[in-house]
């Protein structure tokens, strides 16, 4: 694997940048990770593969930060925060990042676990530094529903769910949600149970803006 160069680093505080970079490597790794979303792949799971991606295998964070920026799980309840000033007793939270990974399931249980992560991100509206929630649709041919449609259909149904929800900066301005380009992870087979399997996982971020708009 690759590690990000200096610009990257430089660039990381930047809205869906830390997702991308993330996003690339899991795919680089989707022969590793492919088995592992057959699962119940839970978000626990993936947050400290995603810290020990970027802080060490993959983008090797923590080395060519010289320990200054550092990803890190389950800090005062948040998925992810991304840090700086990681050499002080005081580390700087440059982004909050919520994450939930999401199998086929009836809209109404979609609606609700978007709406958690809504909620956990709204939390930490009044502070000066980046929300992100990133989602992890993940489809096995086990499920009645289509390969396309399930995708199509789910971030029309993230999409709709978002723009009903009211968003305000630590400032009171009202923003709205805008949206990473949709990111593939994985898509291949496993022997599963005597056949053969196919598992598609693909990924998508939000954040909130005062102007709406897709970032690429």
């Amino acid at each position: 694997m690759q590690g990000i160069n200096l610009v990257d680093i430089n660039n990381l505080q930047q809205k869906f940048n830390l997702f991308s970079q993330s996003s690339s490597i899991l795919n680089e790794s989707s022969e590793h990770y492919l088995p592992r979303f057959n699962y119940s792949a839970c978000e626990l799971w993936l947050c400290t593969e995603l810290c020990h991606l970027i802080n060490f295998e993959g983008h090797k964070l923590q080395a060519l930060s010289d320990g200054d920026l550092f990803l890190y799980n389950e800090d005062n309840k948040r998925d992810l925060t991304l840090y700086s000033s990681g050499k002080t007793k005081q580390p700087k939270i440059l982004t909050h990042i919520e994450v939930k990974v999401i199998y086929p399931v009836a809209k109404s249980k979609f609606d609700n676990a978007i709406n958690n992560l809504y909620q956990k991100l709204k939390s930490s509206r009044h502070s000066d530094y980046n929300q992100e929630g990133w989602i992890y649709l993940v489809w096995t041919q086990h499920y009645a529903v289509p390969l396309e449609d399930f995708f199509v259909s789910r971030i029309e149904w993230l999409k709709e769910s978002l723009d009903s929800k009211a968003f305000f900066d630590h400032e009171d301005n009202q923003l709205r949600p805008h949206y990473a380009q949709v990111h593939n992870i994985a898509d291949g087979s496993i022997a599963w149970r005597g056949e053969k399997k196919q598992i598609v996982v693909k990924a998508i971020a939000f954040s909130f803006a005062k102007d709406f708009r897709e970032i690429l």
